[in-house]
């Protein structure tokens, strides 16, 4: 990768709208909050873990929490063991 093309990467991921960013994250944490099962499906996939009980985090847009660790920009949450189900081909 070039320095400009590393350059750029960097500014993209550092100089955004942190606030909006802020918002849309909360709603995601609030939809997993509420939620009680996570699924993926795809070609050759299907994963269902259960997500009941448990309260995601919200790690987004950090400079409007202040604590300036950029980039940022995450909402997770771990499944409930042992409730995960999954069919998967692997190549």
């Amino acid at each position: 990768m070039s320095y400009e093309a590393y350059q750029e990467f960097v500014y993209d991921a550092v100089l955004r709208d942190w606030e909006t960013l802020a918002d849309e994250m909360a709603r995601m944490k609030e939809l997993l909050d509420e939620g009680s099962e996570v699924r993926i499906v795809k070609a050759d996939t299907n994963l269902t873990m259960s997500i009941e009980d448990r309260t995601a985090v919200n790690s987004a847009a950090s400079v409007v929490y202040d604590s300036h660790n950029l980039p940022s920009g995450e909402v997770f949450t771990a499944p409930t063991r042992p409730r995960a189900r999954c069919s998967s081909t692997c190549r």
